[in-house]
Protein backbone atom coordinates (compact mmCIF):
# COMPACT_ATOMS: atom_id res chain seq x y z
CA UNK A 1 0.00 0.00 0.00
CA UNK A 2 2.84 2.40 0.87
CA UNK A 3 4.53 1.64 -2.45
CA UNK A 4 1.33 2.35 -4.32
CA UNK A 5 0.84 5.63 -2.45
CA UNK A 6 4.35 6.85 -3.27
CA UNK A 7 3.83 5.86 -6.90
CA UNK A 8 0.60 7.89 -6.97
CA UNK A 9 2.30 10.86 -5.31
CA UNK A 10 5.13 10.75 -7.83
CA UNK A 11 2.63 10.87 -10.68
CA UNK A 12 0.85 13.76 -9.00
CA UNK A 13 4.04 15.80 -8.69
CA UNK A 14 4.82 15.06 -12.33
CA UNK A 15 1.41 16.45 -13.27
CA UNK A 16 1.91 19.61 -11.22
CA UNK A 17 5.45 20.32 -12.40
CA UNK A 18 5.44 19.09 -15.96
CA UNK A 19 1.95 18.77 -17.35
CA UNK A 20 0.09 21.99 -16.58
CA UNK A 21 -0.10 23.82 -19.87
CA UNK A 22 -2.22 26.17 -21.95
CA UNK A 23 -1.66 24.39 -25.24
CA UNK A 24 0.07 21.25 -26.56
CA UNK A 25 3.85 21.49 -26.68
CA UNK A 26 6.60 19.39 -28.21
CA UNK A 27 9.38 20.18 -25.74
CA UNK A 28 10.00 18.20 -22.58
CA UNK A 29 11.45 21.12 -20.63
CA UNK A 30 9.08 23.01 -18.34
CA UNK A 31 11.24 26.11 -18.78
CA UNK A 32 11.03 25.85 -22.57
CA UNK A 33 7.26 25.94 -22.35
CA UNK A 34 7.59 29.25 -20.47
CA UNK A 35 10.18 30.66 -22.90
CA UNK A 36 8.11 33.48 -24.40
CA UNK A 37 6.49 34.65 -21.18
CA UNK A 38 7.36 37.54 -18.84
CA UNK A 39 10.72 37.48 -17.04
CA UNK A 40 12.35 39.42 -14.24
CA UNK A 41 11.64 39.84 -10.52
CA UNK A 42 7.95 40.64 -11.07
CA UNK A 43 7.19 37.50 -13.11
CA UNK A 44 4.95 34.86 -11.52
CA UNK A 45 3.91 31.39 -12.64
CA UNK A 46 0.37 30.13 -12.04
CA UNK A 47 -0.36 26.43 -12.44
CA UNK A 48 -3.90 25.20 -12.21
CA UNK A 49 -6.03 22.14 -12.80
CA UNK A 50 -9.76 21.97 -13.51
CA UNK A 51 -11.23 18.74 -12.19
CA UNK A 52 -14.53 17.44 -13.56
CA UNK A 53 -16.88 14.79 -12.15
CA UNK A 54 -20.58 13.92 -12.54
CA UNK A 55 -22.85 16.31 -10.65
CA UNK A 56 -23.38 15.08 -7.11
CA UNK A 57 -20.13 13.08 -7.04
CA UNK A 58 -19.25 12.69 -3.32
CA UNK A 59 -15.49 13.02 -3.80
CA UNK A 60 -15.54 16.44 -5.44
CA UNK A 61 -18.53 17.76 -3.49
CA UNK A 62 -17.87 16.41 0.00
CA UNK A 63 -14.83 14.21 0.64
CA UNK A 64 -12.20 16.58 -0.78
CA UNK A 65 -13.48 19.46 1.35
CA UNK A 66 -12.90 17.55 4.58
CA UNK A 67 -9.16 18.18 4.21
CA UNK A 68 -9.30 21.77 2.86
CA UNK A 69 -8.86 24.67 5.28
CA UNK A 70 -11.71 27.09 4.60
CA UNK A 71 -11.12 28.95 7.88
CA UNK A 72 -8.32 30.98 6.27
CA UNK A 73 -11.04 33.24 4.88
CA UNK A 74 -12.76 35.82 7.05
CA UNK A 75 -16.10 34.74 8.50
CA UNK A 76 -18.07 37.33 6.50
CA UNK A 77 -16.32 36.30 3.29
CA UNK A 78 -17.07 32.61 3.87
CA UNK A 79 -20.69 33.44 4.62
CA UNK A 80 -21.15 35.48 1.46
CA UNK A 81 -19.43 32.88 -0.73
CA UNK A 82 -21.55 30.09 0.77
CA UNK A 83 -24.74 32.11 0.25
CA UNK A 84 -23.81 32.24 -3.44
CA UNK A 85 -22.95 28.56 -3.68
CA UNK A 86 -19.17 29.05 -3.57
CA UNK A 87 -16.40 27.84 -1.30
CA UNK A 88 -12.61 28.29 -1.20
CA UNK A 89 -9.70 27.27 0.99
CA UNK A 90 -6.07 26.20 1.23
CA UNK A 91 -4.26 22.93 1.63
CA UNK A 92 -0.54 22.60 2.31
CA UNK A 93 2.16 19.94 2.47
CA UNK A 94 1.56 16.51 0.97
CA UNK A 95 -1.81 16.29 -0.73
CA UNK A 96 -4.21 13.74 0.74
CA UNK A 97 -5.42 10.77 -1.29
CA UNK A 98 -8.73 12.48 -2.11
CA UNK A 99 -7.00 15.27 -4.02
CA UNK A 100 -4.24 13.04 -5.38
CA UNK A 101 -6.84 10.93 -7.16
CA UNK A 102 -8.61 13.96 -8.60
CA UNK A 103 -5.39 15.50 -9.93
CA UNK A 104 -4.13 12.23 -11.37
CA UNK A 105 -7.30 11.95 -13.46
CA UNK A 106 -9.03 15.34 -13.91
CA UNK A 107 -11.48 13.99 -16.54
CA UNK A 108 -11.77 17.50 -17.94
CA UNK A 109 -11.13 18.75 -21.46
CA UNK A 110 -9.54 21.80 -19.82
CA UNK A 111 -7.32 19.65 -17.59
CA UNK A 112 -3.96 21.08 -16.56
CA UNK A 113 -2.95 24.59 -17.54
CA UNK A 114 -0.41 27.28 -16.65
CA UNK A 115 0.08 31.00 -17.01
CA UNK A 116 3.23 33.08 -16.77
CA UNK A 117 2.53 36.75 -16.10
CA UNK A 118 3.70 39.86 -14.31
CA UNK A 119 2.60 40.56 -10.76
CA UNK A 120 -0.50 42.72 -10.71
CA UNK A 121 -1.85 41.41 -14.03
CA UNK A 122 -5.01 39.27 -13.86
CA UNK A 123 -5.22 35.77 -15.29
CA UNK A 124 -8.77 34.86 -16.31
CA UNK A 125 -9.28 31.16 -15.64
CA UNK A 126 -12.28 29.97 -17.64
CA UNK A 127 -14.13 27.22 -15.76
CA UNK A 128 -17.51 26.98 -17.47
CA UNK A 129 -17.03 28.07 -21.10
CA UNK A 130 -20.44 27.06 -22.46
CA UNK A 131 -23.10 27.94 -19.92
CA UNK A 132 -25.44 29.28 -22.62
CA UNK A 133 -28.50 30.87 -21.05
CA UNK A 134 -27.72 31.39 -17.36
CA UNK A 135 -30.27 32.41 -14.76
CA UNK A 136 -29.44 32.34 -11.07
CA UNK A 137 -29.85 34.16 -7.76
CA UNK A 138 -27.15 36.49 -6.45
CA UNK A 139 -26.58 37.88 -2.97
CA UNK A 140 -24.17 40.76 -3.53
CA UNK A 141 -23.60 41.78 0.11
CA UNK A 142 -24.33 40.18 3.49
CA UNK A 143 -27.24 42.58 4.06
CA UNK A 144 -28.75 42.53 0.57
CA UNK A 145 -31.62 40.40 -0.67
CA UNK A 146 -31.34 37.78 -3.38
CA UNK A 147 -31.71 39.12 -6.90
CA UNK A 148 -32.26 37.13 -10.08
CA UNK A 149 -29.54 37.51 -12.70
CA UNK A 150 -29.93 36.43 -16.32
CA UNK A 151 -27.27 36.30 -19.05
CA UNK A 152 -27.32 34.96 -22.60
CA UNK A 153 -24.37 33.04 -24.08
CA UNK A 154 -22.68 33.16 -20.67
CA UNK A 155 -19.08 32.13 -20.06
CA UNK A 156 -18.02 31.87 -16.39
CA UNK A 157 -14.46 32.44 -15.17
CA UNK A 158 -12.42 33.29 -12.09
CA UNK A 159 -10.09 36.27 -12.41
CA UNK A 160 -6.90 35.62 -10.40
CA UNK A 161 -4.42 38.47 -9.87
CA UNK A 162 -1.10 37.44 -8.27
CA UNK A 163 1.10 39.74 -6.20
CA UNK A 164 4.38 39.21 -4.37
CA UNK A 165 3.61 39.35 -0.65
CA UNK A 166 7.14 40.32 0.39
CA UNK A 167 7.80 37.18 2.44
CA UNK A 168 8.42 34.74 -0.41
CA UNK A 169 4.75 33.93 -0.77
CA UNK A 170 2.25 34.91 -3.47
CA UNK A 171 -1.00 36.75 -2.75
CA UNK A 172 -3.89 35.80 -5.05
CA UNK A 173 -6.83 38.17 -5.51
CA UNK A 174 -9.80 36.22 -6.86
CA UNK A 175 -13.00 37.64 -8.40
CA UNK A 176 -15.75 35.66 -10.19
CA UNK A 177 -16.78 37.06 -13.56
CA UNK A 178 -19.11 36.26 -16.44
CA UNK A 179 -18.75 37.19 -20.10
CA UNK A 180 -22.09 37.38 -21.87
CA UNK A 181 -23.93 38.41 -25.01
CA UNK A 182 -25.57 41.84 -25.03
CA UNK A 183 -27.77 42.52 -28.06
CA UNK A 184 -27.47 46.26 -27.44
CA UNK A 185 -23.96 45.94 -28.87
CA UNK A 186 -25.25 44.56 -32.16
CA UNK A 187 -25.46 46.67 -35.32
CA UNK A 188 -28.82 46.92 -37.16
CA UNK A 189 -29.41 44.35 -39.94
CA UNK A 190 -27.73 45.43 -43.17
CA UNK A 191 -25.41 47.92 -41.48
CA UNK A 192 -21.79 47.92 -42.58
CA UNK A 193 -19.13 46.65 -40.24
CA UNK A 194 -18.70 43.82 -37.76
CA UNK A 195 -21.79 42.35 -36.02
CA UNK A 196 -20.30 43.45 -32.66
CA UNK A 197 -19.33 47.03 -31.90
CA UNK A 198 -17.04 45.85 -29.11
CA UNK A 199 -16.03 42.62 -27.43
CA UNK A 200 -18.60 40.91 -25.24
CA UNK A 201 -19.28 42.71 -21.97
CA UNK A 202 -17.97 41.22 -18.73
CA UNK A 203 -19.71 41.34 -15.36
CA UNK A 204 -17.21 41.18 -12.47
CA UNK A 205 -18.78 40.29 -9.13
CA UNK A 206 -16.29 42.32 -7.10
CA UNK A 207 -18.31 42.02 -3.87
CA UNK A 208 -17.65 38.24 -3.93
CA UNK A 209 -13.90 38.66 -4.34
CA UNK A 210 -11.37 37.41 -1.79
CA UNK A 211 -7.62 37.26 -1.17
CA UNK A 212 -5.43 34.39 -0.01
CA UNK A 213 -1.65 34.13 0.31
CA UNK A 214 0.08 30.91 -0.76
CA UNK A 215 3.49 29.51 0.07
CA UNK A 216 5.12 27.44 -2.70
CA UNK A 217 3.77 24.22 -1.17
CA UNK A 218 0.23 25.39 -0.66
CA UNK A 219 -2.69 25.07 -3.05
CA UNK A 220 -5.78 27.21 -3.46
CA UNK A 221 -8.92 25.11 -3.97
CA UNK A 222 -12.16 26.68 -5.22
CA UNK A 223 -15.46 24.97 -5.93
CA UNK A 224 -19.22 25.18 -5.81
CA UNK A 225 -21.77 23.87 -3.35
CA UNK A 226 -23.80 21.47 -5.45
CA UNK A 227 -26.91 21.39 -3.25
CA UNK A 228 -27.62 25.13 -3.17
CA UNK A 229 -29.78 25.37 -6.30
CA UNK A 230 -29.56 28.18 -8.89
CA UNK A 231 -26.66 30.16 -7.45
CA UNK A 232 -23.50 31.64 -8.95
CA UNK A 233 -21.44 28.71 -7.68
CA UNK A 234 -23.48 26.23 -9.70
CA UNK A 235 -23.09 28.34 -12.83
CA UNK A 236 -19.35 28.83 -12.33
CA UNK A 237 -18.49 25.24 -11.39
CA UNK A 238 -21.40 23.37 -12.94
CA UNK A 239 -22.05 22.63 -16.58
CA UNK A 240 -22.77 19.96 -19.16
CA UNK A 241 -20.56 17.35 -20.77
CA UNK A 242 -22.68 16.26 -23.69
CA UNK A 243 -25.99 15.32 -22.11
CA UNK A 244 -24.53 14.75 -18.63
CA UNK A 245 -24.45 17.31 -15.84
CA UNK A 246 -20.99 17.79 -14.35
CA UNK A 247 -19.42 19.61 -11.42
CA UNK A 248 -15.91 21.09 -11.40
CA UNK A 249 -13.16 21.93 -8.93
CA UNK A 250 -10.28 24.39 -9.40
CA UNK A 251 -6.84 23.78 -7.85
CA UNK A 252 -4.19 26.53 -8.17
CA UNK A 253 -0.51 26.75 -7.27
CA UNK A 254 1.64 29.91 -7.59
CA UNK A 255 5.41 30.35 -7.68
CA UNK A 256 8.37 32.46 -8.71
CA UNK A 257 10.84 31.96 -11.54
CA UNK A 258 14.47 30.87 -11.42
CA UNK A 259 17.19 32.96 -9.73
CA UNK A 260 18.66 33.89 -13.14
CA UNK A 261 15.36 35.46 -14.17
CA UNK A 262 14.00 36.68 -10.86
CA UNK A 263 17.05 38.69 -9.75
CA UNK A 264 20.13 38.35 -7.55
CA UNK A 265 18.18 38.24 -4.30
CA UNK A 266 17.05 34.70 -5.14
CA UNK A 267 20.49 33.21 -5.88
CA UNK A 268 20.33 31.05 -2.78
CA UNK A 269 17.79 28.88 -4.56
CA UNK A 270 18.99 26.13 -6.87
CA UNK A 271 16.96 25.63 -10.07
CA UNK A 272 16.28 22.15 -11.36
CA UNK A 273 17.39 20.89 -14.76
CA UNK A 274 14.31 22.44 -16.36
CA UNK A 275 15.38 25.89 -15.12
CA UNK A 276 12.54 26.22 -12.59
CA UNK A 277 13.10 26.44 -8.86
CA UNK A 278 11.87 23.16 -7.32
CA UNK A 279 8.96 23.32 -4.93
CA UNK A 280 11.05 21.95 -2.07
CA UNK A 281 13.67 24.71 -2.51
CA UNK A 282 11.04 27.45 -2.64
CA UNK A 283 9.42 26.10 0.51
CA UNK A 284 12.46 27.07 2.58
CA UNK A 285 11.56 30.73 2.01
CA UNK A 286 8.30 30.52 3.93
CA UNK A 287 6.59 28.36 6.49
CA UNK A 288 4.05 25.89 5.22
CA UNK A 289 0.68 26.38 6.83
CA UNK A 290 -0.86 23.10 7.97
CA UNK A 291 -4.38 21.91 7.37
CA UNK A 292 -6.81 22.23 10.22
CA UNK A 293 -7.94 18.93 11.69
Amino acid sequence: MRCARFTSLGFLLLCLTGCLHDRPTKTASWFDRFGSGPTGPDAIVLEYAIIERPAGNPTINRDAWKVIDEQVLATETRYLLNENGLRAGLIGGLLPSELEGLLANPKSTMGYRRRRLYAGNPAVLTINPTAGLAEYQLKATPDSSLTTVRFEQARFSLSVTPEHSGDGRIKLKCVPEVEYQDKKHWLPPGAAGMPWLHSKPIERVASLGWELTLSPREYLVVGGINETGPKLGNQLFGGMNGTDKVHRLLIVRAGRLTPAEAGPDLTALTPGKDGIVPVASQASYSAVRGVRP
